[in-house]
């Protein structure tokens, strides 16, 4: 893709995920020297997390549940969520905690004065401008910003220093905030202070072939490639694993400014809105019926290159795999680096066996090709990396009320719909979301208290507006949302994508409020405010499940992890 950018005279290639993590890697850079440094939870006996929801959607869920169950064993490590609206890691949690959103680095400070000032944790790993911060933050100053009580902070205090190594993780709800970058800074100051850093906090392996690094996507990218169109910058573009038409928020109005782009062009499988609104669509051949190469952005122990080959023959003469595709077009430039490959297969098997002699561990280039498929991946050679601690400014910015919109809008993300790419499979939409369990719709998730105030129940219609426009869609009554938040689920909503997509639900991300993250320049996804009210409109909310209350009777009782093993001799084994 590089290649053929260069061959037509091209340096713009914009790397958009709507769901991202890059202000924890800014603040990672910034603080340790690496932006993705490994996170060993298999290594922690204590978890604090400010909305990084490791086991659904967060970097990597799969490789993080893995190491979660080694986490869970033993000596069952304590796990303590801190977010403005219930996730999935939430729910595994033992500690769940509503902070107010936008305030997670406040509390984070809170949680470090408990930590110096009760539990006499001793402060030499911080600089002095970090201690005198975090000493302007007692708990009653804090609970009056976050609303978390000061006796939860000297619970979490207790948890971090009595089950040690600990680990700190901030997410998606703590950094799409103006505010985000200060956020990240304080929960990573947390890590500081404990000494996690060298313990549960790891360098990574980045691979050596820089050629081959995974380029990770971010939203500001997208604000960059709107302005960049709206000026007219590009006579053509190209979209490939990207639908920008649909994530941009409408004040981005990426419609309207793709229209003055005279030739668009998609590499898409599916008719999403923005491969709609192309000028030319090349479409795509299934993910099972091409070769493709793939690095994958977070490697926390070895470097790996995973190779897929097809698994059936292709179904329709008129498509292409995008390495195909792509070589194509670089042969018709008359590249002379591609022109003796005629096809992907045959450039992907010659770079491979071309790979150095200490990669190929002494097999000839036809037995490590033979190899590397029977295996699906190479391992690569990897940088050893290092972690050099200089923590910059914890200072805060305190988000302030709403007057006409007096509630957080959070959008938030699930493993089935994700940023919306999914929406086209009908068993995901059958699928029930994992803590409200609806399906095939949208909802708007309130707290008993903030419902009874608006006197709305469960499947009443409500209209959530900010100030860049407004959504209808049900109501789902739940304790783990805050009762200043709403929260709306991403991916639904589509103006295209196919029957199973389009018309179905809402997209929240169309009336987030035009806010930036004031470091990073990311899009604050989380930092929109927003009113709720009645439309006088009621239907059955579409979800699995009955009751989500014992109505007082205790119908299920619990113990203490603690308490099973002392008294029913649980073993390693339970869960």
């Amino acid at each position: 893709m590089e290649a053929l950018n260069e061959a037509w005279g091209s340096k713009d290639h914009y790397v958009y995920e709507a769901v991202n993590n890059a202000v924890g890697k800014a603040v990672n850079e910034a603080v340790l020297g690496d932006p993705m440094p490994a996170y060993r939870i298999d290594k922690a006996k204590s978890i604090l997390s400010f909305g990084a929801d490791f086991l659904g959607t967060w970097m990597s869920p799969v490789h993080f549940s893995r190491e979660y169950v080694k986490f869970r064993g033993g000596d069952r490590g304590v796990l303590i969520q801190v977010e403005p609206k219930m996730t999935l890691t939430g729910g595994n949690a033992d500690l769940w905690v509503a902070a107010r959103p936008g305030t997670e680095g406040v509390l984070a400070l809170g949680i470090a004065n408990v930590l110096l000032t009760k539990n006499q944790v001793k402060g030499d790993k911080l600089p002095q401008a970090a201690l005198d911060e975090i000493a302007k933050y007692d708990v009653n100053k804090v609970t009056e910003i976050t609303g978390v009580g000061g006796d939860t902070m000297v619970r979490i205090a207790n948890y971090l220093t009595n089950h040690s190594p600990s680990l700190v993780l901030s997410g998606e709800s703590a950094h799409n905030h103006v505010n985000g970058y200060e956020n990240a800074m304080a929960a990573m100051m947390l890590n500081v202070l404990l000494g996690n850093v060298g313990k549960t906090i790891e360098p990574s392996n980045s691979i050596a072939f820089e050629d081959l690094k995974a380029k990770h996507g971010n939203s500001r990218a997208l604000a960059d490639f709107a302005k960049a169109v709206d000026g007219g910058k590009y006579d053509v573009v190209f979209f490939h694993g990207a639908n920008p038409v649909y994530t941009a928020p409408a004040h981005l109005a990426m419609a309207e400014k793709l229209a003055k782009v005279p030739f668009k062009v998609a590499l898409s499988m599916f008719p999403d809105e923005t491969t709609v609104a192309a000028d030319l669509v090349l479409p795509l051949s299934s993910p099972y019926e091409e070769w493709a190469t793939t690095v994958a952005p977070y490697q926390p122990k070895e470097a790996a290159i995973s190779i897929s080959q097809p698994l059936m023959k292709q179904l329709y003469p008129e498509t292409m795999g995008l390495g195909d595709l792509l070589l194509t077009m670089l042969k018709h430039h008359q590249v002379e680096d591609y022109a003796d490959y005629g096809d992907y297969y045959a450039y992907l098997r010659a770079a491979l066996e071309q790979m150095p002699a200490s990669v190929k561990g002494g097999k000839s280039g036809g037995q490590f090709w033979s190899a590397a498929l029977q295996q699906g991946l190479i391992k690569a050679p990897a940088k050893a990396g290092s972690l050099k601690v200089s923590l910059g400014s914890i200072k805060q910015s305190i988000p302030q009320a709403g007057n006409d919109y007096p509630l957080h809008l959070v959008p938030s993300t699930n493993q089935n719909m994700y940023d919306g790419r999914n929406a086209n499979l009908p068993w995901l939409q059958e699928a029930p979301d994992q803590i409200s369990k609806v399906f095939w719709d949208s909802w708007a998730e309130l707290h008993p208290k903030t419902a009874a105030r608006l006197g709305v129940k469960e499947g009443d219609y409500v209209r959530v507006e900010s100030d860049q426009g407004a959504i209808e869609t049900q109501v789902y009554i739940h304790k783990g949302v805050h009762v200043d938040a709403v929260c709306v689920p991403i991916g639904r909503g589509h103006e295209a994508y196919g029957r199973y997509a389009e018309g179905l639900g809402v997209n929240p991300l169309k009336i987030l409020s035009p806010a930036v993250e004031q470091k990073s320049g990311e899009l604050a996804t989380h930092a929109t405010r927003v009113r709720v009210s009645k439309t006088g409109r009621h239907a059955e909310l579409p979800r699995l499940g009955g009751s989500e209350t014992q109505v007082g009777r205790r119908l299920v009782s619990s113990i203490p992890a603690d308490a099973f093993r002392r008294t029913e001799g649980g073993d390693n084994n339970v869960a």
